[in-house]
């Protein structure tokens, strides 16, 4: 992974009182290099959930409670980062439509009121 477990709980818990609140969440800007290191943690989530039906795991049960003691130690982090990108693309998509809606009063108010309530 490239991670210590420190540093993996240290990202848990920061992602994790970042999510606590949508505002909070949106208005952290993750910096190039945080979000790499995010999608490095999640690939290597799926990749332990993708070995937890590996028959040579299932076989050693060593193995298997490491596999899954690593995948538990990252999923946290993973489903609030995986809530972050839904929210981002949430938001692209009601800042699209605000733009798309020309002329339209009613559909500018639906888009900005969903733009306020994803922020």
């Amino acid at each position: 992974w490239g991670f210590s477990p420190a540093v993996v709980n240290n990202r848990r818990s920061t992602m994790a009182s970042t999510t606590m609140t949508t505002t909070t969440a949106l208005s952290m800007a993750l910096d190039k290099a945080m979000i790499g290191r995010l999608d490095g943690i999640r690939r290597s989530y799926q990749a332990l959930t993708e070995r937890l039906g590996d028959p040579d795991v299932l076989e050693d049960s060593k193995l298997l409670q490491k596999v899954m003691s690593d995948r538990a130690s990252s999923e946290e982090v993973v489903m609030a980062y995986e809530e972050y990108c839904r929210l981002l693309e949430e938001l692209e998509g009601a800042k699209e439509l605000f733009q798309e809606a020309g002329d339209d009063p009613e559909l500018k108010e639906m888009a900005r009121a969903e733009i306020k309530e994803i922020e």
